[in-house]
């Protein structure tokens, strides 16, 4: 790779390609195997490309390629960003609507009132929007009427009654009402910089475990991959 993020072969010194899918390297091995069957540099050449083609990705489980180059993990990711970015738009709107965000006055399982202290942001999105209850809880608690509640209690998003950040049958374990409503500018102010954009869910979401079954509640392919094995 270049200074300049460009692929850069280390055979031809040509753009757009590695050593490994160069065609200058493949047809001067082509001539050496002709012209000398045992040539050990080109024997060795062709060897290592025929175990290449047999490696298995270990998030697709295709053959001809690994998770680093996977097509269908790189369509899957930018897939999981774009839908948590459209997510957290609307989110963001509903709790400037509604007031929520640090230091806004809630109401508690209809019975305790307390103060939002802290917001997990990064652990909202898209997800709340495709599950009847999504385990994380994002807003930290104060109960005004018990200080040993400040640290033991975390709460969920509400339910949003137009269904545009939680489902129609969502239903948390808590309940949360916002009594005491903060203004849309401190909301904004609170926000993380990169929060809209959806990005820090590929950290949160994918690792070495992650499966196409892993993520195929918001990831469809819909022929996807199969077209692209086809143009490869």
């Amino acid at each position: 790779m270049s200074y300049n993020n460009t692929v850069r072969c280390s055979h031809c010194w040509n753009t757009g390609h590695n050593k490994s899918g160069c065609s200058v390297l493949r047809e001067k091995m082509q001539a050496r195997i002709a012209e000398d069957p045992n040539d050990w540099r080109a024997t060795q050449y062709f060897a290592n490309k025929k175990r290449s083609s047999k490696r298995t990705c270990s998030y697709c489980t295709n053959v001809g390629h690994n998770r680093k180059t996977c097509k269908e993990l790189k369509f899957a990711k930018a897939t999981t960003v774009r839908q948590a970015a459209e997510w957290r738009e609307k989110a963001l709107t509903y709790f400037k609507r509604i007031g929520l965000g640090v230091g806004s006055l809630v109401r508690y399982n209809n019975d305790a009132i307390g103060l939002i202290t802290a917001v997990n942001w990064h652990a909202m999105d898209h997800r709340f929007l495709l599950k009847d209850y999504h385990e994380e809880r994002v807003f930290q608690f104060s109960d005004v009427r018990n200080a040993k509640m400040t640290t033991n209690v975390t709460l969920p998003i509400p339910k949003d009654e137009t269904h545009a950040v939680t489902k129609e049958n969502y239903d948390p374990w808590y309940t949360i009402e916002v009594v005491g409503p903060v203004s849309e500018k401190a909301i904004g102010q609170q926000m993380p910089g990169d929060w809209l954009t959806g990005v820090n869910c590929i950290g949160a979401i994918f690792d070495k475990e992650t499966s196409p079954y892993c993520v195929n509640d918001w990831v469809e392919l819909q022929g996807f991959y199969k077209e692209n094995q086809k143009n490869t």
